[in-house]
Parts: C-alpha cells; sequence; structure tokens
C-alpha cells in the first residue's frame, strides 16, 4: 500500500465541503430538510451483468421475506442474481471392457450367450467392448445373434476368422454416438487382429484388439507382434491393445519375459495382474502407451468364470 505524506492528507482535506454551522443545520433539520437522501447504488443497470454464484440454501432465511424496518430495506427490491450451475464434471470416464466369449453365438451349452453380451455392456455401464473368439462366420450367417449381443445405441462391427475352422473371431461393440473408423484387419499368420480409432471427446485413441491361438507359435508370435507394436506407434499416440494372448504373464517362463521386455522396449504398460483363466492363468491382456493425460485402470468385472 502507498502511504500518503501529511501534507497530501491536509492537502485533499482542505478540499473537502465546508460543513454547515450547528444553528443552520439544526433549523434544517426541525424543517425536514436535512433527512438523508436515499441513494440508489445497485440499481443501475437492473438485469445487466448479473453475476453468476454458486448459492446453497441456508435453513435460517425465510421463504418470504419482510420488510426490515430498523434498516429501511426491503429484501424484495434487491437485485436478484442468478444461480450458477453446480460445479459437476461433465468428463464422465470412458470404459472400454474385453471379454473372451469362447462363442457369441446361441448353441446348447449356451443358449442364451448373446443376451449374456448384452446385459453386461448395459449393466456395467460400458461405452465400449471388445471381444475375442466370436465364433462368428462371415456375412450375414450369425445376424441373429450380433443383433441380440448389441444393445439399443450401440453398433457392432466384427471380424471373423479367414478359415472355415471353428473358433477366432473379433468384435468391437461401441456406442453409436462414439465416432469410430472401420475396423481394418491386420494378416499376421500367428494372431488375429484389428484396429481401429475411436473418438472420444476429441481424443483420438487406437484401440488394437488381438487373438492368439493357443496352437499358434510363441516366437512366431513375439516377432509379429513386435512388428505389429512398431508400425503402430509409428501411426498413433494414444494407443490400447488387448486380447487374449496365451501367454500367461503370471509366471515365469522365456515367451512371458520376451512379452514384457517387447513391451518395455516401446514403453507399454501392461495393466492386468489378476488370473484372467480358470486355472490362475493370466492370458487375457491390456496394454496401453498414451502420450496426453489420460488415465487407464483395469476392474476386474468377473466374466470370464469357466474359462
Amino acid at each position: 500500500m502507498t502511504a500518503l505524506s501529511s501534507t497530501v492528507i491536509k492537502a485533499l482535506a482542505g478540499n473537502a465541503p465546508t460543513r454547515v454551522k450547528a444553528e443552520i443545520y439544526k433549523r434544517l433539520k426541525e424543517l425536514g430538510i436535512a433527512t438523508d437522501r436515499p441513494t440508489k447504488r445497485g440499481t443501475k443497470g437492473f438485469g445487466r451483468g448479473a453475476i453468476p454464484v454458486w448459492i446453497s440454501g441456508s435453513p435460517g432465511h425465510s421463504a418470504n421475506p419482510t420488510v426490515n424496518k430498523a434498516r429501511g430495506s426491503n429484501p424484495c427490491n434487491l437485485i436478484s442474481i442468478p444461480r450458477a450451475p453446480r460445479q459437476t464434471s461433465h468428463h464422465r470416464q470412458f470404459t472400454i471392457g474385453l471379454l473372451n466369449a469362447r462363442s457369441a453365438k446361441q448353441n446348447d451349452q449356451n443358449a442364451d450367450k448373446p443376451r449374456e453380451i448384452h446385459d453386461l455392456i448395459v449393466d456395467r455401464g460400458l461405452d465400449s467392448l471388445v471381444i475375442t473368439e466370436t465364433w462368428l462366420r462371415q456375412g450375414d450367417v450369425d445376424n441373429i445373434a450380433v443383433g441380440d449381443m448389441t444393445p439399443n445405441g450401440f453398433s457392432c462391427k466384427h471380424i471373423s476368422r479367414s478359415t472355415q475352422k471353428r473358433g477366432g473371431g473379433l468384435a468391437l461393440i461401441h456406442a453409436s454416438s462414439i465416432a469410430t473408423k472401420p475396423l481394418r484387419k491386420i494378416l499376421y499368420n500367428s494372431f488375429e487382429c484389428f484396429i481401429t480409432s475411436l473418438t472420444v471427446r476429441n481424443t483420438s485413441i487406437c484401440v488394437v484388439a488381438v487373438y492368439r491361438p493357443p496352437n499358434c507359435s510363441q516366437p512366431a508370435f513375439l516377432s509379429d507382434f513386435s512388428d505389429l507394436l512398431g508400425n503402430v506407434i509409428a501411426e498413433f499416440s494414444n494407443i490400447v491393445i488387448m486380447g487374449d494372448f496365451n501367454i500367461n504373464v503370471a509366471s515365469p517362463s522365456p515367451y512371458a519375459d520376451r512379452l514384457k521386455t517387447i513391451l518395455y522396449d516401446f514403453n507399454f504398460q501392461q495393466h492386468v495382474t489378476d488370473a484372467t483363466h480358470v486355472n490362475g492363468h493370466t492370458i487375457d491382456l491390456i496394454m496401453s502407451l498414451t502420450h496426453e493425460h489420460l488415465s487407464i485402470k483395469v476392474i476386474d468385472v468377473d466374466s470370464c468364470k469357466g474359462r
């Protein structure tokens, strides 16, 4: 604060208006002329430039204000300040699930599997779900199953195994409000794979789905997977890779160690730590590489019982 010198203060005081004599003031008061004139501060520009304020009600305030005669004011005449909306977050978490279905079709052993997938998406509030081992066939043969497992407001895209052998197949079910690119099938001999891009709140996220059949060569897979990572990171910044790798990362082995080394070399983080198989194996994995402020949390929804 800047201090004013006594000289300046005196000079300012000298410019103040001269007070009237006491006897004159007394006479003016008797005539009612000396009554203080009420000011109009706060009324200029009524309704314009109102300040948004977050107001929480207080139990001590009456719903029917009355005139406060002691102060000469009426709360009914006060300027109304519009209430600002509560500061709630508009950035709900984006949730994506991973499920090894071992057939998303109806059959004697799992007569209502499409409905179970449908209910999983709805009950868990998922925005999207990656499914491995759909066993869906090419063309329109399994359209009924696809329709039954896709909730209202969602879309389903799937890629079938190229051969006629049973098994395999990948699918993505996502909210129709999420912009997605068409599934791009990546051809490797050692595993099935698709790549797509989801746009979530103006952020593009590359989603890669992987299924490695257990009878495919692990050394060949690790070589092909390393090649895949190199291609993906050259094209995308935010990447989530998820699927059934059929390599138990919870048990020390040359192949599990090699997979971890590949992820480390490419700066990927593997998020799944609990068992995803009935035998206690951790083979369904979720890994990510992000260059933006994105947080990924894996929650076990206990949907793989019986695998």
